[in-house]
């Protein structure tokens, strides 16, 4: 069992010292993970503290910490971006205020049709709040300054290492609870056999690799990223999810209805873990599998 002391290594804030988009010096803003715009879609709470989930995957074990934040999530922002250039320009004008629209009746569960232009405004919205969300805690930004750059000059996600997956996220607990906003997080250390082989004691020093989960009303949001060039075309959800979650990135010419089969509370979980299981599944068959001489 790990002390509160080790527990701590993991929610340090990084130190941060510009801009994580364009390189710009300090002072730095915050950008919200749930946008302000959203919280008239979501509930008050009297809670005093959120909390968010992470999961720490190495090659040889898994840890989940459930990380204690004084306030409501809903104003959760991470102090990485700067003001002129970034959070206030490209960020709000090409991403926030483009996928807007489409998002609001995603998020209020109405009936609608994506088409393929919208699903690239959606994941450049998502994939831009997940390179935020990874700079909460030290250690765990997996994206590297190359991705972001061309997220900010291209306004659409990076074409390769990124996967994008949406649902229609129905609560079975309350009528309530449906509609809180939730974020979970998974970071990897992914590398070829040959690389891992020289690491006797098999613990991550770094992270390259991340999933993360966001329920924003009724919108279920989860964001795949790995440097493996053929991980996210070829990554596929098993039952019970197939059916109940579209891929909008990589680029799809399909349009879709909404809403699909509605996610329950054991899918979303079901989803958000699916691919730390697959990772361990697979480091399972290979310590169980005897090598040969």
């Amino acid at each position: 069992m790990a002390s509160y002391k080790d527990k701590l290594k993991y929610i340090t804030p990084p130190a941060i010292p510009k801009c994580i988009f364009c390189g710009a010096p300090p002072p730095l803003t915050g950008e919200h993970i749930f946008p302000r715009w959203s919280h008239q879609y979501l509930p008050t709470t009297t809670e005093k503290n959120y909390e968010s989930l992470r999961g720490i995957r190495n090659p040889i074990d898994s840890k989940h910490y459930e990380i204690k934040k004084p306030g409501d999530i809903r104003h959760w922002k991470v102090q990485c971006v700067c003001s002129t250039t970034c959070n206030n320009g490209w960020m709000r004008r090409e991403i926030e205020d483009s996928a807007k629209p489409h998002l609001i009746p995603l998020i209020k569960g109405e009936e609608c049709r994506i088409f393929p232009a919208a699903q690239t405004r959606i994941a450049a919205w998502a994939v831009l709040k997940a390179m935020v969300a990874e700079w909460t805690i030290k250690g765990h930004a997996t994206t590297n300054h190359m991705q972001r750059k061309y997220l900010m000059r291209h306004y659409i996600p990076p074409q390769k290492g990124w996967g994008v997956w949406i649902g229609h996220f129905v609560s079975d607990r309350s009528k309530t609870a449906r509609y809180y906003p939730l974020w979970e997080a998974h970071p990897y250390l992914l590398m070829p056999d040959r690389l891992a082989a020289r690491r006797p004691d098999k613990v991550a020093t770094y992270f390259n690799s991340q999933s993360s989960t966001q329920v924003i009303g009724q919108l279920f949001i989860h964001v795949l990223r790995s440097p493996m060039p053929n991980l996210i075309p070829r990554w596929r959800f098993a039952p019970p999810d197939r059916g109940s979650l579209l891929r909008i990135w990589p680029q799809s010419q399909a349009s879709v209805v909404w809403p699909p089969k509605s996610m329950s509370d054991m899918d979303a979980v079901y989803t958000s873990n699916a691919f730390m299981n697959f990772i361990l599944g697979i480091q399972r068959r290979e310590r169980e599998t005897p090598t040969q001489a």
